[in-house]
């Protein structure tokens, strides 16, 4: 398991985030993996 620091801004959301607003996002992290976006119903 890999622990690390989180950190948060008290402020307005970032474009990238706020555009990801009302959606699942699904990372894999590992060399060509997978990306998903999906809508929240």
């Amino acid at each position: 398991m890999i622990e690390g620091v989180v950190n948060a801004a008290d402020t307005t959301p970032l474009v990238g985030m706020r555009m990801l607003e009302r959606h699942n996002l699904n990372i894999d992290v590992e060399d060509g993996g997978r990306v998903i976006i999906q809508a929240k119903e």
